[in-house]
């Protein structure tokens, strides 16, 4: 995996006539683990709790609307139980790496794009919620560190100066590994997201200008 991330930013950054932007975004997201106990029976029912994530998106945009991107950012996955009347809830931050591309259709005002990437997650910290108490649980290993799954995407991008765009996204996330610590226990993730960001142009000048901008049609 470390090899494909190496590769990706290898690519973003050697390829010819381009335009470069960095965002930042907030997002709302809405887990869903999948559980299934050591004979393959999903005995535990899991709602999604609302959660959070932001980040920094780097995006290189070439002539013909194709794009490269590399991003890194914050990520909280949150789901809830009840059992026997007792509430019980897990919530987990992750540290997420991603690098993908898309497509970007430049030729209205407000353009649509979608794009798909594979992301590499480390989970720092780690709390469950029985009743009113809240317990971290990073320590007792309970679930893996590293989380590798692919990531789907679509949007839509208004650039309303030279320099500046606003973006809408949803997405949806699938982890492709295993959490559980415990070989007997499968679970798995998957994610809803609905983000909301700006987009930058790096080094406006001359030469480099926000071509998404410039192409829009005058109407």
């Amino acid at each position: 995996m470390k090899k494909i991330f190496t590769f990706s930013f290898l690519l973003i950054f050697s390829c010819g006539f381009s335009q470069d932007f960095v965002s930042v975004y907030f997002a709302q997201t809405y887990a869903k683990f999948n559980f299934k106990d050591q004979y393959g029976n999903d005995t535990v029912k899991l709602k999604s709790v609302a959660g959070s994530a932001y980040g920094v998106n780097y995006k290189r945009i070439y002539d013909k609307g194709f794009f490269v991107s590399g991003e890194f950012g914050y990520k909280n996955y949150s789901v809830a139980s009840d059992f026997s009347n007792l509430n019980l809830g897990w919530s987990l931050d992750y540290l997420d790496l991603s690098v993908g591309g898309g497509y970007i259709y430049k030729k209205t005002k407000i353009q649509p794009y979608v794009g798909a990437s594979l992301y590499d997650a480390y989970l720092y910290k780690a709390f469950q919620t029985i009743g009113s108490q809240s317990f971290d649980i990073t320590a007792n290993n309970v679930f893996k560190t590293n989380d590798i799954g692919i990531n789907g995407f679509a949007g839509i991008i208004h650039s309303f100066s030279e320099i500046a765009s606003l973006f809408f996204q949803v997405g949806y996330s699938k982890g492709l590994t295993n959490m559980e610590t415990n070989p007997k226990q499968t679970t798995t993730n998957s994610a809803l997201s609905f983000r909301f960001g700006m987009s930058f142009v790096i080094e406006k000048n001359k030469n480099k200008y926000n071509f998404m901008f410039k192409d829009q049609p005058s109407f």
